[in-house]
């Protein structure tokens, strides 16, 4: 059977490497959502993204990113956030109590799993992410005056200033050095932080805007742009200065009903951006969800990873998050690579990423920066609804851009290569592209999937054509492990 060829590769330039030409397409996930749940986004909205491309955007890392991809250190140890629940002055008394948030968010048990046991099990016991929750305070802004008239993303809202009082009111309960960590020893105020908190998160009682409600709509931004400054606070940091706080999420208490309390999805995908990595999607001309690709799908934490599978219009609520892909947790020093030569028909087992450790990657080529990457993805613990059991194969090309001109083939720096071929990662929902699916993955054990599947070796060249190739010639799932044949 003639092989097929596959020739792409994919995106991403981690923080520190620069923006990408469509980023103020994309400026947060409030276009996904806005398109998700058929809502017209404001005006107002597309204005300030327009002025200033880097609105909507996070200002400091919790753990410095290299510019070549890499973090600083590994990334281990306990990173705690804040969470502020602020009142709307026409609030009502909140019937979400600040013990249903922690337990939701942190602390457990809960049926969609926490961002404390999503980050365990991810990082393999590294990375603790806590959190503290603290009361509700009233602030003496009234609704309408904190969202203005773009739902709170426009330039006459004042939700900087409405979370700056929050903030006052909450100033004598916080020890605000204990959330300044992002030097590499991973100790709180101990010399080597920024002196800027990491990341606060400030929560409102009323429905959020993206559920068609009231409130503001959920985003991350700065304090610096929302208020004009960073918010200073009465705490002296170990270099003798206050410590500031500047970068901030803020989403709603409940989901869309208004009557219970939130789950860990959104809150764990935005803290990977605290982590410093970048979104493994690509928002087109076209615009929101239907018009994005996924390119990583529901595989990768930092594309639809915190949305679910399948369709963009299937609105099932996913179990949690799911992991990030090899790449991105070997970029946080989560995985190491088991790194393969040159050979021929040579056979390469690999047990389960999730708890291995461990994904293969090959070289494609002399030049260092096209790689293939190999992963076994299980369906277990927060992976348990990913659309199939099998190996995942990734094309990297660390030349390429992370969103290339959609209007060109242009590669990607990193794309799954999918088993059926069907590029369904690489188009949008017009062009009948999807989330994930089970035949992405190579070796499936399962049934069904096995029947969107395409038999036949993979060979992958060099983006600029070269014949220089890795074949691929089998992957098979046996007694729990992936079985590759390969040759360079």
């Amino acid at each position: 059977m003639r092989p097929r060829i596959l020739d792409r590769a994919v995106m991403m330039l981690l923080a520190g490497a620069g923006l990408a030409t469509y980023l103020p397409l994309e400026a947060q996930d409030i276009e996904t959502l806005a398109r998700l749940r058929g809502l017209e986004l404001p005006a107002g909205y597309y204005e300030r993204v327009r002025k200033d491309p880097t609105a909507f955007t996070l200002p400091n890392g919790l753990f410095r990113i290299s510019p070549e991809g890499r973090s600083a250190s590994r990334t281990e140890g306990r990173a705690d956030i804040p969470v502020i629940l602020a009142l709307f002055s026409d609030s009502e008394e909140p019937h979400i109590t600040q013990e249903m948030i922690q337990k939701s968010l942190f602390d457990g048990p809960t049926d969609y799993g926490t961002i404390t046991e999503a980050y365990l099990e991810i990082s393999r016991g590294s990375l603790t992410v806590g959190g503290q929750v603290y009361p509700w305070v009233r602030t003496s802004f009234p609704i309408d005056s904190v969202v203005g008239t773009s739902n709170g993303l426009g330039n006459d809202a004042k939700t900087g200033a409405y979370f700056a009082e929050a903030l006052d009111s909450i100033e004598s309960e916080v020890d605000w050095t204990l959330y300044d960590s992002d030097g590499a020893d991973g100790i709180p105020n101990s010399g080597d932080d920024d002196g800027i908190v990491d990341v606060v998160t400030f929560e409102y009682l009323e429905p959020a805007a993206s559920c068609g409600g009231p409130a503001i709509w959920p985003h991350r931004w700065r304090m610096s742009g929302a208020a004009g400054a960073p918010y200073v606070t009465d705490d002296v940091g170990v270099g003798g200065e206050r410590i500031k706080i500047d970068g901030y999420i803020t989403q709603g208490v409940s989901d869309c009903t208004g009557d219970n309390v939130q789950t860990a999805n959104v809150i764990s995908h935005e803290f990977g951006h605290v982590l410093g990595l970048p979104d493994y999607y690509h928002p087109t001309a076209e615009g929101g969800a239907l018009g994005r690709r996924w390119v990583l799908g529901c595989w990768e934490l930092m594309a639809a990873g915190s949305w679910g599978c399948g369709p963009v219009d299937d609105r099932t609520v996913p179990f949690g998050p799911t992991h990030l892909s090899a790449h991105s947790k070997q970029v946080l020093g989560w995985i190491d690579y088991v790194e393969l030569g040159e050979v021929w028909n040579h056979e390469v087992f690999l047990d389960p990423v999730q708890s291995s450790g461990l994904a293969l990657r090959v070289p494609i080529g002399e030049s260092g920066s096209d790689f293939l990457i190999a992963e076994f993805r299980t369906q277990t613990g927060f992976d348990h609804q990913i659309p199939a059991e099998g190996v995942l194969l990734y094309k990297q090309d660390l030349t390429a851009s992370r969103r290339p001109d959609p209007t060109t083939n242009d590669p990607y720096f990193i794309t799954v290569l999918e088993q059926d071929d069907n590029n369904g990662l690489l188009r949008n929902s017009y062009e009948g592209g999807n989330r994930g699916e089970a035949g992405d993955a190579w070796g499936v054990s399962n049934s069904a999937a096995k029947q969107q599947a395409s038999p036949g070796p993979a060979v992958l060249r060099l983006n600029s054509g070269a014949v220089k190739a890795v074949t691929v010639h089998d992957v098979s799932i046996l007694d729990g492990r992936a079985r590759l044949v390969i040759s360079t």
